[in-house]
């Protein structure tokens, strides 16, 4: 689903944030442990997720470092 919004031209970070809001609209809660990652072909990453402690790596030629994504519901 995740690449489907990719395709429909959502940034990376957009994506993975409606995925999560779907997977927890469609389970009725938000208790799950639901995290995503995404980078698109232009190289733009972004995540989203339900985990408070969350985190992922990014190294690009200008950056490196740990990320706290978007706190998707």
């Amino acid at each position: 689903m995740a690449v489907e919004y990719l395709r429909q031209g959502l940034h990376p970070q957009e994506a993975c944030a409606e995925v999560v809001k779907r997977i927890v609209k469609s389970e009725g809660r938000a208790d799950l442990s639901i995290n995503f990652v995404a980078i698109d072909k232009q190289g733009r990453y972004g995540a989203a997720g339900t985990d408070e402690g969350f985190r992922y790596s990014v190294t690009t030629p200008e950056e490196s470092g740990v990320k706290v994504p978007l706190r998707a519901p």
